[in-house]
């Protein structure tokens, strides 16, 4: 079902955009937030995708993205140590008869999984991804921020944004520069899937709540990773409560 389906009677009215390329797409503006308090009951993974996510990502390739590309976004529970690149390593995993029909989307991303991403990094946050400090000097040009850089480098037609608390644990600013991140992915011809996180640092799941709120409100894929770590000792977090097990991340 279309994501939007999982809030139900309040339905997204539609305004329009149109992509760098001329493409017009609707863009769904909510009447309600509807969203946030109803985001724990939002499948891990969408069942299929929006028609404006559909539209998005033709868009995209239309415009010379790579269809066999996609970028990670985020902070250090998603480095290559810990999160995907192993499916670039056949001999480092088994799917069993249950997960292989798998085998064939890990075939058609082969090389994106362990590409080192130069929007990824250790202490990365949802602002200082547009600090071109830290941009890698190599591949970025002066001043390019290490988001903008990472999406013209590899060109994705999907990117993947998965982004620990805000530092300050502020969920009003992790929601503004989140809202930034998937504004620059867009206006880079490419579909943005949100995730949510395990943890519940700032005490009462606002960030999760934003999330969740931006993806409804754009029309995006969402994967709730919060709801998929519920049934996992602790969560799936380390005795900080912040930091996936070394289980999780593989």
């Amino acid at each position: 079902a279309n994501l939007t389906l999982t809030v139900p009677e309040t339905q997204p009215t539609a305004d329009v955009a149109v992509m760098a390329n001329g493409t017009t797409l609707s863009t769904p503006q909510p009447t309600a937030t509807l969203a946030r308090d109803d985001w724990q009951n939002w499948p891990v993974f969408p069942d299929s995708l929006s028609q404006r996510a559909r539209d998005i990502y033709s868009a995209g390739i239309a415009a010379g993205n790579d269809p066999q590309r996609f970028s990670k976004i985020g902070d250090c529970q998603n480095i290559n140590t810990f999160f995907l690149a192993l499916y670039d390593e056949p001999t480092s995993y088994t799917l069993g008869e249950t997960y292989q029909p798998l085998q064939e989307t890990i075939d058609y991303y082969a090389g994106s999984w362990s590409r080192k991403s130069i929007s990824v990094r250790g202490g990365f946050n949802v602002a200082t991804i547009f600090n071109p400090w830290f941009s890698d000097k190599e591949l970025c040009s002066e001043n390019e921020t290490p988001i903008d850089c990472e999406l013209r480098v590899n060109q994705p037609s999907v990117v993947l944004i998965s982004m620990e608390a805000w530092w300050k644990g502020d969920p009003a600013r992790y929601e503004m520069h989140l809202r930034r991140i998937v504004d620059t992915v867009l206006a880079h011809q490419a579909l943005p899937i949100l995730a949510t996180k395990a943890d519940n640092l700032e005490g009462d799941y606002d960030i999760n709540r934003a999330i969740v709120q931006i993806a409804y409100e754009y029309d995006l894929p969402l994967w709730n990773f919060w709801r998929a770590v519920q049934d996992i000792p602790r969560k799936g977090l380390e005795d900080d409560l912040f930091n996936l097990t070394h289980g999780i991340n593989d």
